[in-house]
């Protein structure tokens, strides 16, 4: 089943690291720039490709001071990603 995984460990997120996987965008641009808001496009950025039914979404490389996380955007985040996905795994 389509599965995506979700990497919200803002300071020592290691999902694409330990896949060995580039992930140029994730929930650092979410985080550090709610204003811009949450939909299916940025979403779809977000996604890295793990094998043929896993998808991650990474979170910042390095380590990182937490900014202000607003809940409303991780619950429209699990939406968008609900409609897509079969599992939503949130690490």
């Amino acid at each position: 089943q389509p599965t995506v995984l979700v990497d919200l460990d803002y300071q020592f997120g290691l999902v694409a690291k330990n896949l060995d996987l580039n992930a140029p965008f994730g929930m650092r641009e979410v985080f550090e720039h709610p204003e811009r808001g949450l939909d299916e496009l940025l979403v779809s950025k977000m996604l890295v490709s793990y094998k043929d039914r896993l998808s991650i979404v990474a979170a910042p490389s390095e380590l990182r001071i937490l900014p202000a996380i607003r809940p409303e955007i991780i619950r429209m985040l699990i939406s968008i990603l609900r409609r897509k996905f079969t599992f939503v795994v949130i690490d």
